[in-house]
């Protein structure tokens, strides 16, 4: 599945509609974000378009991508989901936890992680939400001198 994953992240990242780039500029993510992350665009998954962030795992390879519902999709259902289940929850820009060892703010999603990265704030968040911190990670943080949440 990695080949296919990641010919999957190349390309909606490189078929993403105007208007989507248009939307992530707006909420404050740069063009070089936008390619350093890999964002992308995904038509007709499970019957609707998604926002694609592709996910890496600690060796730091595409693992998995979170899809975020297209913002001009206003009907009901998830606004987030994974596109392969059954993973599990990881940690989004795990890189900053082995590049630094000062410190390091955990927030809530992937867009503001990215946000937070382009201002030059060491940031991570978990790939399922808030809420979820799985003790697994704790060693991860453990030689970082101050954690900001």
């Amino acid at each position: 599945m990695p080949g296919k994953l990641n010919d999957l992240i190349e390309k909606s990242n490189s078929t993403m509609p105007a208007e989507i780039r248009q939307y992530l500029n707006q909420r404050g993510i740069s063009d070089e974000s936008v390619a350093y992350y890999k964002l992308g665009y995904l038509e007709n998954h499970d019957g609707h378009n998604w926002i694609t962030i592709p996910i890496k795992n600690t060796d730091g390879e595409y693992y998995n991508i979170h899809l975020r519902k297209d913002p001009r999709n206003q009907t009901d259902g998830d606004k987030f989901k994974a596109y392969l289940s059954g993973l599990g929850a990881t940690i989004f820009n795990l890189e900053t936890l082995t590049e630094n060892d000062d410190s390091v703010v955990i927030c809530e999603g992937e867009m503001d992680a990215i946000i937070l990265s382009q201002l030059g704030v060491p940031c991570v968040c978990s790939t399922a939400g808030a809420p979820t911190f799985k003790d697994d990670w704790i060693p991860l943080f453990q030689k970082l001198k101050r954690i900001f949440i």
